[in-house]
């Protein structure tokens, strides 16, 4: 029996995407499923290199998210907003975690430095909004996303 290193929680954490998207996860929330996109030779052989771009818009559009949040948690201090922003960071963590360990041609430096850096940060501003206070009860509010990735844009 090998042991291959694996990276990251062991795959998206259902209850996280859940309760911040419902029953389609964050897969409804940044739909991307392109045909035309040109993986090129250089780029690893897959059986449908849309499976990973699609994962990849999702990753990204997490991390994006986070941006935002984290934005909006500076700007106003918010303990919501920096809990926001950490949520985010964990999915696209364990998204990309995911990523690399049923596609080991994508383990490389960069790839584990994106992966670390959406723990290290997911950490750090879940700590800011501890900080802070409270981010659960009456304030918490599943409706509140960012529309920067709506299927009207």
């Amino acid at each position: 029996m090998s042991k291959e290193k694996k990276f990251g929680n062991f795959g998206p954490d259902d209850d996280l995407e859940k309760k911040h998207f419902g029953e389609h996860r964050a897969d409804g929330r940044y739909p991307c499923m392109r045909d035309e996109y040109n993986w090129g030779n250089h780029r690893p052989m897959v059986p449908d290199s849309r499976v990973i771009t699609k994962e990849n818009t999702v990753i990204h559009g997490l991390e994006d998210d986070a941006k935002n949040h984290t934005k909006e948690g500076e700007k106003y201090q918010t303990a919501f907003h920096y809990q926001m922003a950490a949520d985010y960071y964990n999915m696209a963590g364990d998204r990309r975690a995911e990523l690399m360990n049923t596609h080991p041609q994508l383990v490389d430096r960069a790839h584990a430095d994106a992966l670390d850096y959406c723990y290290d940060k997911a950490r750090e501003y879940e700590e800011k909004a501890k900080l802070i206070g409270t981010t659960e009860g009456e304030e918490w509010q599943h409706e509140y996303i960012f529309d920067t990735h709506s299927q009207d844009h």
